[in-house]
Formats: C-alpha cells, sequence, structure tokens
C-alpha cells in the first residue's frame, strides 16, 4: 500500500494505491468512523505531506 494523488471526475484527491485499485483517503477514513469510534481530522484535497507523521 503507498499514497498516491488520483483524480476522480475532475476532482484530484489523495488515495491508497494498491497493485490493482486506488481506495480514496477519505473513503477510508468515513467507513472506519462507521464502524468504530475513532475520528479522524484529514485535511481536504489532494497534499500527501500532509497525511505523513
Amino acid at each position: 500500500m503507498r499514497l498516491c494523488r488520483f483524480e476522480q471526475a475532475g476532482k484530484a484527491q489523495a488515495g491508497f494505491y494498491f497493485d490493482d485499485n486506488i481506495v480514496p483517503v477519505a473513503g477510508a477514513a468515513n467507513l472506519v468512523q462507521a464502524k468504530s469510534d475513532l475520528r479522524a481530522d484529514l485535511p481536504a484535497g489532494d497534499d500527501l505531506l500532509e497525511l505523513l507523521p
């Protein structure tokens, strides 16, 4: 899994790149929040540096 920047519907987004698919970071965070008590304050957009520790 690697961080990547991609475009979907004309909008740049950050995502997790696997060998055969891309999962948007925002979508993954929404799923985790819906299934648990964890909350993430993610930046909007496609700036990958803001996602690094």
